[in-house]
């Protein structure tokens, strides 16, 4: 008996369905060994066909998801990977700064777990940088530029407050410093009210306090031709006051 020839093309259209549906799940259970590119290759086939059957539309989906999963994860082992080689690099460079923020960035677009121990460590590496370069811009500032050194402590305190954990080393150093700077300030402080009040006891107690103090040369130069000029003062005060007490007595 022959076959209706509607028959013979549907049935030849599920054969066909059907091996494209195989095609596609053989090639999602043999990726995780023969990876991404057997399930790439065989939805681009699958799409070629442009059918509109359920099953292959359903296949076809699980397929896509499988790629997306393969290739986030690949971005993650990059990523991560990356992440270990900046642990080779030197902390105290400003190159190592930027690898560790770029990298940092990569693995969070990528969907690196924030907690992985490689991200935690990069990420403490880098709040090291940080902290490192604002202590040197710190330092540079007192040594060189004393009004700048307000803004770069306060720039140092925010990059400590921000770390969610720090080298023990680098903290104990910006703490130090901001210690320090805290300190210095008040003595200038301390040395200009003096002056103003121009109180000579007032002037040397606060002198003293501010040697070798970085923020306080310009003023401890300054205080000490004050009181070099108000000794001289005084002590013209007392040679007048002494020849007009002669003066008197020789009158008498």
């Amino acid at each position: 008996v022959p076959l209706d020839e509607d028959l013979i093309k549907q049935v030849k259209r599920l054969v066909r369905h059907a091996t494209i549906v195989k095609a596609l799940e053989e090639a999602v259970r043999v990726a995780p060994t023969k990876g991404v590119e057997v399930v790439r290759r065989a939805v681009h086939a699958a799409e070629n066909v442009k059918s509109r059957n359920p099953t292959i539309i359903q296949a076809l989906q699980k397929a896509r998801s499988v790629i997306q999963e393969m290739d986030r994860q690949a971005r993650c082992e990059a990523a991560l990977t990356r992440l270990r080689a900046c642990s080779t690099l030197d902390a105290g460079s400003a190159i190592a700064t930027v690898e560790f923020e770029s990298a940092l960035v990569e693995a969070w677009e990528a969907g690196v777990d924030q907690e992985h121990p490689d991200f935690s460590c990069a990420a403490t590496r880098l709040a090291g940088c940080r902290v490192r370069e604002a202590c040197d811009a710190v330092e540079e500032a007192m040594h060189g530029n004393s009004e700048e050194v307000a803004a770069k402590a306060s720039a140092l305190e925010q990059h400590i407050k921000a770390a969610e954990s720090l080298p023990e080393q680098e903290l104990m150093r910006g703490m130090s410093l901001l210690k320090q700077v805290e300190m210095e300030q008040s003595a200038v402080r301390e040395l200009s009210t003096a002056l103003t009040d121009m109180n000579c006891a007032a002037v040397k107690h606060a002198l003293e306090r501010a040697r070798g103090m970085s923020l306080a040369s310009r003023w401890i130069d300054h205080a000490e031709r004050w009181l070099q000029q108000s000794e001289a003062n005084e002590s013209r005060r007392s040679l007048v006051l002494g020849r007009l007490q002669s003066a008197v007595v020789a009158d008498v």
